[in-house]
């Protein structure tokens, strides 16, 4: 029962997932320990022990970062983990890409002679590419290919999702800020900036790898009137 409990919190923070995504996880699982429980495999359903809240009165809000606030991380994590949580790091905050894409890169997905970046093992099972910036670029071609994965951890291991998330908690520890944010917040903090400095929607898509354009609007379509730093069109 511990461990099964222990297994749900894991996958919930190493993804970042609400309740009410949880909740729905236990239930999908819920028919296999049922029929479990009906052959005589295991006496009772463990399931009905684990509890989601599912009426939130609202759900976290998302935490952006300005492009200072990030230089500023960026410099801290340098001086935190220069060789193994700096680099997984900087790669979040300048691809937008999710935490999984980014540690599952392996050498051959990066085109140093096109300067391409290709996330290959994504959510949505669709690969694409996306241009490296020349500071991002110069980062991995001084980073020492040890193993096929680009990113290793200090045993010279793959890195997990599960070691980056304890590594920002260590690191949050250690450089505290007046913002709470979450690896996921990168994510959310590269899409928001990319449309503040006016970048378009579809572009925007295309780079987090979103399925249709509709997600994308959803999720980042409500830039908030006073962000807008000129909203008159006119220039008389």
């Amino acid at each position: 029962m511990t461990l099964l409990q222990a297994w749900f919190s894991r996958v919930q923070v190493e993804n970042n997932l609400t309740e009410k995504t949880m909740h729905k996880i236990k239930c999908q699982m819920n028919i296999f320990f049922k029929w479990l429980k009906e052959e005589g495999i295991i006496e009772v359903n463990y399931l009905n022990s684990i509890h989601f809240r599912q009426n939130l009165e609202s759900q976290r809000q998302r935490v952006i970062l300005s492009p200072d606030e990030l230089k500023e991380i960026c410099q801290n994590a340098m001086a935190f983990s220069k060789d193994s949580f700096y680099p997984v790091l900087y790669t979040l905050i300048h691809t937008g890409a999710r935490r999984s894409e980014v540690i599952n890169l392996v050498w051959k997905d990066i085109d140093f002679e096109n300067n391409m970046i290709i996330f290959s093992r994504t959510k949505n099972g669709q690969s694409r590419k996306i241009k490296m910036s020349l500071q991002l670029r110069q980062l991995l071609q001084e980073i020492p290919r040890k193993h096929q994965f680009i990113f290793i951890n200090s045993k010279g291991s793959k890195a997990s999702g599960h070691s980056v998330s304890r590594a920002i908690q260590r690191f949050k520890i250690r450089y505290p800020s007046s913002k709470d944010w979450r690896m996921h917040d990168l994510r959310h903090s590269f899409a928001y900036n990319y449309l503040l400095k006016g970048g378009e929607m579809y572009q925007l898509q295309a780079i987090l790898g979103h399925k249709s354009i509709k997600m994308t609007v959803d999720l980042y379509g409500q830039l908030k009137a006073q962000d807008i730093i000129n909203p008159s069109p006119y220039a008389f």
